[in-house]
């Protein structure tokens, strides 16, 4: 059985340990280190403060409805001083290409978080 003093030595040890994210899942991401993305079709992002969307989302152009990339990469280009720039690619027939694209991630404690919620993007 512990003494006093030996609990409160245990208890401190465990509040380091969890401080320093032992056994405590690390979802906050600065986005700024973030070089490269992957989305999948029929996948969905990771949600916190808002509802997971789908990852890939096709709202318009000629190709609408005519094929879908089952998955797409996305590959962080430079800052403009207000957002990031972003250049997607896939793998789909040569007629086919990306119109503009966005890329929307979900900041972890507010909108303009710099830092972002894991898997959100």
């Amino acid at each position: 059985m512990l003494s006093f003093t030996g609990r409160i030595l245990s208890l401190f040890l465990l509040l380091i340990y969890f401080d320093r994210g032992g056994c405590v899942t690390n979802d906050k991401v600065l986005l700024r280190d973030v070089n490269a993305i992957t989305l999948r079709e029929g996948q969905y992002t990771t949600g916190r403060r808002s509802a997971p969307v789908p990852q890939l989302k096709c709202v318009g152009g000629s190709a609408k409805g005519q094929y879908k990339p089952r998955i797409v990469q996305c590959v962080k280009q430079g800052f403009d001083g207000i957002d990031y720039q972003w250049k997607c690619t896939a793998d789909m027939p040569h007629e086919f290409e990306f119109g503009e694209v966005t890329v929307t991630c979900e900041g972890y404690s507010y909108p303009e978080d710099p830092y972002i919620l894991k898997g959100s993007c």
